[in-house]
């Protein structure tokens, strides 16, 4: 019985393994050719991905969408095309990054610059909620269309932050955690009730560096001033006909009327911009691009279905950067989206660019949305280092600790004993907390990374000592800000990278320049033909209970605390 079981399954997983085939095969061969005449039409309203990677998962649920980098080459490209005679952005109340509707922008201004119409459209951008990021990137476009029953939701930006400290409490579970320093705000998510001084003035420094850009951002698109942009937030959400009036949008207007508006009485080709990049190939001295997007951990970089998420594995960096050195590649870009993470795995990465730097192959860092912690780490000793205004990055600092929950476990009358042999062989026991031997041990390698942390800041970006502890104690700073300090060396994105490419290999300014993606993806047909099941695999043992409810239902609202981790493993950024 259990042969035959078997045997069934066998076939079954052969017939799903063919049917995968063909459809990678037919989505290949079956790709109709561009019209002679075309509008492009990019849909902003599930959001912007930084990265879509290539683990079978990802590919799935990403679908036909673009990672941010294909939007901005696409766009640009378009701009050259003279087959496209303009482009329709789709936006509503997705949340974006500041970091990337900033990139975006940049080049849809070079598209308008071309002298072909742009319009952005949305039956609401945000209705009722906030759509800041949504309605910022709607200004870059020449003409913003609204449907008649819409809303512009330009609200002004809050943070709302969770503390834990009670629930922890009443559960019995103490939070026993360092940090350095004060403005090192990430285990107040656990030792706190509420902000901290210091917590709230970092909070309210980075949200008023953004305000001001997102201000600046809309009266430059509008060619307003800032404070005709301030009286609309102090108004929103603005209706339809308040938009209109007040010229927050250029016209209203239904979908059809906006495509017909290209063309006259008929209606003008669409193409989806997803579908015009599967047409574009890139030339030129190509440049290795390895992606550092996610919390950084040692190992191999893993992806999770069910937040949609990469982790950062220092394995899979060091790895890249080696293959990039190896293949030839005459420099490398280092595309950082990361809040940090384990301090040894983000040094290891620190170190593979500072190899790269010996080799004389120069390593050129573009901060996306944030590069901040142990993101900022492995930034620090590049040869450019280029961010957006709205980057968030910084946070110079550590924190690290355990969780205790002796009494959490007597509560529910589970009791422990044990037996050890050293000193500290209960250094990360949950059961106790630091004896005094231990917490001086404990704070002294809290000291020891820090010092190491700032002294690294100080070496790669050639500052003092001295200006980088003013800059550190864990304080985080927005792009803009961080240029202002000799954090970051310039303002930009991908196209800046190319540029600092350009200079640091002596080429002409008019030289075309490709990525290559290390480590080298590998699409679906091919993970299935080499047997690469290795790569389904997520990061912890519920794997397949993961990957299963993300195929069923991508569930996307569970919050939990996981307060049974036995310790906050390493020391994290």
């Amino acid at each position: 019985m259990i042969a035959v079981v078997g045997r069934i399954l066998k076939w079954i997983g052969a017939l799903t393994v063919a049917f995968i085939l063909l459809i990678v095969v037919l989505a290949v061969s079956i790709r109709e050719s561009l019209p002679e005449k075309m509008v492009l039409q990019v849909d902003f309203r599930d959001g912007t991905t930084e990265y879509i990677g290539d683990h079978p998962l990802a590919l799935i649920q990403k679908g036909n969408r673009l990672d941010i980098r294909r939007q901005v080459e696409t766009i640009l490209k378009a701009a050259a095309d003279d087959r496209v005679v303009g482009l329709i952005g789709r936006v509503g109340g997705a949340r974006m990054s500041l970091a990337h509707v900033q990139e975006i922008s940049d080049a849809i201004r070079v598209f308008r610059e071309s002298d072909k119409p742009s319009v952005a459209f949305a039956e609401s951008i945000g209705g009722l909620a906030a759509a800041n990021a949504s309605y910022l990137l709607a200004t870059a476009f020449e003409n913003i269309k609204l449907q008649p029953s819409g809303s512009v939701g330009l609200v002004g930006l809050s943070v709302e932050h969770p503390f834990f400290r009670g629930s922890l409490d009443s559960l019995g579970v103490i939070p026993s955690f360092g940090k350095r320093e004060a403005y090192k705000t990430g285990p107040n998510l656990f030792t706190e009730a509420g902000f901290t001084e210091a917590h709230r003035e970092a909070a309210e420094a980075l949200l008023s560096g953004h305000f001001e850009q997102l201000v600046a951002g809309v009266a430059n698109g509008r060619d307003v001033d800032q404070l005709k942009v301030r009286s609309w937030i102090d108004a929103a959400p603005l209706s339809a006909q308040a938009a209109l009036s007040e010229g927050a949008v250029d016209q209203l207007a239904y979908l059809d009327e906006v495509r017909s508006a290209f063309a006259g009485a008929s209606e003008p080709t669409i193409v989806d911009l997803a579908d015009y990049a599967q047409h574009s190939s890139a030339e030129g001295v190509e440049v290795a691009l390895v992606h550092a997007v996610g919390t950084i951990v040692p190992g191999k970089s893993t992806y999770d279905p069910v937040g949609e998420s990469n982790t950062v594995g220092s394995d899979t960096i060091v790895e890249a950067i080696r293959d990039a050195l190896d293949s030839g590649a005459p420099a490398i870009v280092l595309r950082v989206d990361s809040p940090g993470g384990a301090y040894s795995a983000a040094d290891a990465i620190w170190r593979a660019t500072r190899l790269a730097q010996e080799s004389s192959v120069p390593v050129i860092v573009s901060m996306s949305s944030v590069a901040a912690s142990g993101g900022y780490l492995i930034s620090t000793h590049a040869d450019h280092v280029i961010a957006q205004p709205g980057t968030i990055t910084g946070s110079i600092g550590v924190w690290g600790g355990k969780f205790v929950m002796r009494d959490m476990w007597r509560k529910i009358g589970v009791t422990f004993d044990s037996v050890h042999f050293g000193p500290q062989a209960r250094f990360s026991s949950t059961l106790t907390d630091f004896s005094e031997s231990e917490r001086m041990r404990f704070e002294a390698q809290l000291d020891r990374v820090y010092d190491a942390f700032v002294a690294q800041v100080s070496d790669g970006r050639n500052l003092l000592r001295q200006k980088v502890s003013a800059l550190a104690q864990g304080k985080v700073w927005t792009g803009q800000q961080a240029q202002e300090v000799g954090l970051v060396d310039e303002i930009g994105g991908y196209a800046a990278a190319i540029e600092a490419a350009r200079d640091l290999l002596g080429l002409a300014p008019d030289t075309d320049i490709q990525f290559v993606i290390y480590p080298k993806p590998k699409d679906l047909a091919e993970r299935i033909i080499e047997g690469d099941w290795e790569s389904l695999k997520t990061k912890n043992d519920l794997s397949l209970v993961r990957t299963a409810i993300a195929i069923a239902g991508r569930i996307t609202s569970v919050v939990a605390l996981a307060v049974w981790a036995p310790w906050v493993e390493g020391f994290l950024y």
